[in-house]
């Protein structure tokens, strides 16, 4: 009985061993950078809000000083 190992599939596995170990370490690398991602856009979000409540806030000075100026006589 004479047994010869089968370098080619040996190869193949190993191969395929390191296909995978590279995927892993991928996805690992590819969750981090969306982590990033969604900690920048979070913040940007909070921003956002704050400048449309700031531009609330002007377009609710503006009326009031319209009328204002409306009950003091007019325009200037």
């Amino acid at each position: 009985m004479n047994h010869t190992i089968n370098w080619n599939a040996i190869g193949i596995i190993i191969a395929m061993i390191g296909n995978m170990g590279a995927g892993i370490w991928y996805a690992s690398q590819l969750s981090a950078r969306v982590e990033v991602l969604e900690k920048r856009t979070s913040n940007m979000h909070t921003d956002r809000e704050l400048l449309v409540r700031i531009d609330e806030r002007t377009r609710a000075m503006a009326e009031a000083i319209g009328e204002l100026k409306q009950n003091m006589g007019g325009e200037r």
